[in-house]
């Protein structure tokens, strides 16, 4: 276990490479959107970062929140993807809905279930 206030550097190494890979894939289609998608990227891989470091730190339903937070994080970008990439075909909506009532579930019981 993460001693209290462990900045757990080593997890967010794969956040930044989901990270990585979607800004690629969005950068040459945002335009003048570039500078405010990649700052709701970073807002977005700094949460999952720190909720899987404060995961560490917490019990068993802590991780709940962590995984929460990384759904949360595919979820939104599949509405990228969807948004300035190209429609998704078929269930994408859904989906994309699936994963973020999913992570939002996810999160809040982690706080609910670890108080």
């Amino acid at each position: 276990m993460a001693a209290k206030g462990n900045l757990a550097p080593l997890q967010i190494v794969p956040l930044l490479l989901f990270g990585s890979m979607v800004c690629g894939l969005l950068i040459p289609h945002l335009g003048d959107m570039l500078l405010p998608v990649a700052f709701y990227m970073i807002i977005s891989m700094v949460m999952a970062w720190r909720a899987a470091a404060w995961a560490q730190t917490r019990g068993r339903w802590a991780w709940l929140g962590a995984i929460g937070a990384i759904v949360f994080m595919l979820s939104d970008s599949m509405i990228a993807v969807n948004r300035f990439v190209n429609d998704l075909e078929g269930g994408a909506a859904a989906m994309i809905m699936l994963t973020y009532w999913a992570a939002q579930a996810m999160m809040t019981a982690s706080i609910v279930l670890e108080y």
